[in-house]
């Protein structure tokens, strides 16, 4: 699990999960229990799925998950997947709203509806070099 957590805040505003031995199922129920049970502390859950397609071979999808603030239901912003590679037309990439990031903590002036975006590029880019080292290979 990885969390971004500014010292003012209690629980981290924004947190991912990567799954490998986890089902999807039990993430999707972790990315639950996160962004309901926080209280709304938590404001972006993302979750990494990795799966062995055959050996070696791996695929892997990305989600972003926020909580719809009229049902307080956690909601599926995006979804991309990160391998096999896909032709796409657009850059990949997940949004991060500036107000997701900071939440409470954010700075007097600053547009809480900016845009901060992570490349999924640069994750794929990362996440092939890593599989690589465990003898994976991408579908």
């Amino acid at each position: 699990m990885f969390l971004v957590l500014l010292p003012s805040q209690a629980l981290a505003a924004v947190m991912a999960q990567v799954g490998w031995s986890e089902s999807y199922d039990e993430l999707v129920k972790d990315m639950n229990r996160l962004l309901v049970g926080s209280n709304g502390e938590i404001n972006v859950v993302i979750i990494i799925k990795w799966t062995r397609c055959k050996y070696p071979h791996v695929s892997g999808v990305v989600e972003l998950y926020r909580k719809n603030n009229q049902t307080g239901m956690p909601e599926l912003q995006q979804s991309e997947t990160i391998f096999p590679l896909q032709a796409v037309t657009t850059p990949q990439r997940l949004e991060i709203r500036r107000g997701d990031l900071f939440g409470t903590a954010l700075q007097s002036g600053r547009n809480p509806n900016d845009v901060l975006y992570l490349d999924i590029d640069k994750l794929r880019y990362m996440a092939k070099d890593i599989l690589r080292c465990y003898g994976a290979v991408t579908c």
